[in-house]
């Protein structure tokens, strides 16, 4: 979600992005963009990192990176099965990632797996919040699931088809879920958490939800123009720190 997803000239960094390229230490070695998409962020990063990796399940987004970035290397991989050496990485970054996975233990603990002892790992997903409900890619799974006619209805109108179509929910996690879900993987007891950051209310997913409806009935270039001013309020909204109310939820942690 963001504007990594409308097409036209390239925009800088914004939001989870811009965080976690400011806590990627500024003299890296090598450097995992952990489901990285088509690239926006993996070549940021390697202003940081020596040597930078992109990884993604999605065969057209890794086509996509290598045509756009032919300087950085990109895996058509999963996040629960990467073709790396055992502690190949000194950084790895995972923006908006652990919410999609199939298997959250079984992807952190590959992220284990391909780190060194003092690695940094960077972790940002939705936080679950005040608003948390207020997240336009879990409508189609709630629709699906509860209100199955009327989900057919909108289907044939075209109007469900976003990414939240799919079955599973685009999962929402509190500091402590972050917690314990690291516990019960490789990382055990074995890290520290460095780094806390939630932030961003009602405006950010405001944007979302404004810029998904836009694009149902408009070309994704008109839908991103027209939320750009709400695009720049929901970036200022990104970085409010709001604690427990928070939509947005930012870790960094050290492995043991």
């Amino acid at each position: 979600m963001g504007t990594e997803g409308v097409p036209g000239p390239e925009p800088a960094l914004r939001n989870r992005l811009k965080l976690a390229y400011r806590w990627i230490p500024a003299t890296s070695g090598r450097l995992l963009d952990a489901g990285c998409n088509t690239g926006y962020g993996t070549h940021h990063y390697a202003r940081k990192a020596s040597e930078v990796w992109g990884a993604d399940p999605d065969g057209a987004s890794i086509a996509a990176a290598r045509t756009s970035y032919p300087g950085v290397r990109f895996e058509h991989a999963r996040l629960e099965s990467l073709p790396f050496a055992d502690g190949f990485f000194d950084v790895v970054v995972l923006t908006d990632v652990l919410e999609h996975v199939a298997d959250e233990i079984a992807a952190l603990n590959e992220i284990h797996r391909v780190t060194r002892p003092g690695a940094t790992i960077v972790i940002t997903t939705p936080h679950a919040g005040l608003f948390g409900w207020f997240d336009p890619y879990n409508y189609g799974a709630c629709l699906r699931a509860r209100f199955r006619p009327l989900y057919a209805v909108l289907k044939r109108m075209g109007l469900a088809r976003a990414t939240g179509d799919a079955a599973a929910r685009h999962r929402h996690y509190s500091l402590g879920d972050l917690e314990r879900i690291l516990g019960a993987s490789a990382f055990g007891s074995g890290y520290a958490v460095t780094g806390c950051f939630r932030s961003g209310c009602f405006l950010f997913p405001l944007e979302i939800n404004v810029y998904e409806a836009l694009r149902r009935v408009l070309p994704e270039r008109a839908a991103g123009v027209l939320v750009g001013p709400l695009r720049w309020l929901a970036e200022l909204d990104y970085w409010v720190p709001c604690g427990p109310a928070a939509y947005n939820l930012a870790v960094r942690i050290r492995r043991g």
